[in-house]
């Protein structure tokens, strides 16, 4: 009997018949988190958190113990961080060099984060303006010189 048959013959019993497949790859998935090392986690989840205004979730301590306040022996070896709906994670290495690798960061109002982060002296790049004056993107660097951009999406109109 084939299966095709054996289902047929069960519906027409009366029978529930519950068929189910695995998920696809593209629905298994929750999400995706960049992780980038760091020489100092401490350092630089101050520099996220303090000057990119980074909402930090948690340190990673001592035996992959997670915690949302460092105490002054705590030694974080990963912080994890919440970027709008995203996230992305911080983590110790031994030999951290800028990777060539870019973190953009979609904002909702770029002049004013902009503005913020010169308020604060932070050293800004990489600046595209718009003929009006209006700044597209512009890039930081983190403690490690991990390029983040931010931008802002215009409106397109066809």
């Amino acid at each position: 009997m084939t299966l095709l048959t054996f289902l047929w013959a069960a519906l027409q019993s009366g029978a529930s018949v519950t068929i189910s497949t695995p998920p696809s790859p593209a629905t298994a998935f929750r999400s995706v988190v960049p992780v980038i090392y760091v020489q100092d986690v401490r350092r630089s989840a101050a520099f996220y958190r303090d000057i990119l205004a980074f909402e930090l979730r948690s340190f990673t301590v001592g035996a992959a113990r997670a915690v949302t306040k460092l105490a002054p022996a705590d030694d974080p070896y990963a912080a994890d961080f919440a970027v709008g709906e995203q996230s992305i994670a911080l983590q110790q290495a031994s030999n951290v060099r800028a990777s060539g690798t870019r973190l953009d960061i979609v904002v909702d109002d770029l002049t004013a984060y902009h503005q913020r982060l010169a308020r604060l002296g932070v050293k800004m790049y990489r600046f595209t303006k718009s003929t009006d004056g209006r700044v597209f993107c512009f890039s930081v660097l983190d403690p490690d010189h991990h390029e983040i951009l931010f931008l802002q999406r215009q409106e397109t109109t066809r």
